[in-house]
């Protein structure tokens, strides 16, 4: 047992939870600036391209594509593809396309066109072109 009457072991005691939550706020700051540099996609956004980078953090999608823009996706389902949630399904070389003032978002892949929509879960079936 460590004797608590040492007053280095107090300071080193009180110091580490400080010390955690400076690196749990220095984290978050830094979390955010990167996040700042993927837009929301939204009802008027429009995206055309192709997916070159993909990455899953805390729930949000990031995508940029080969052309360099770069967005966030917002959680998308749609239950008739195996992998439902836009995060998992969409994946690098995927051609992405959504136009302005709509919340349809259509994914090619291997001459098929897949359908989710902008913040919604849906039960539809895969469209061919």
């Amino acid at each position: 047992m460590i004797p608590f009457d040492n007053k280095h072991v107090w300071k080193f005691l009180l110091a580490l939870p400080i010390g955690f939550v400076i690196m749990a706020g220095i984290g978050i700051y830094f979390q955010k600036q990167e996040w700042k540099q993927y837009p929301e996609t939204l009802y008027q956004t429009e995206l055309e391209g192709e997916v070159s980078k993909k990455k899953l953090d805390g729930g949000g999608i990031f995508l940029e594509l080969n052309c360099g823009k770069k967005f966030n996706l917002p959680s998308s389902y749609n239950f008739s593809y195996s992998s439902d949630y836009i995060g998992n399904f969409i994946r690098r070389g995927d051609y992405i396309v959504k136009t302005s003032g709509s919340d349809s978002i259509f994914i090619y892949r291997d001459s098929i066109k897949y359908y989710f929509v902008l913040g919604e879960r849906l039960e539809k079936k895969k469209l061919k072109e």
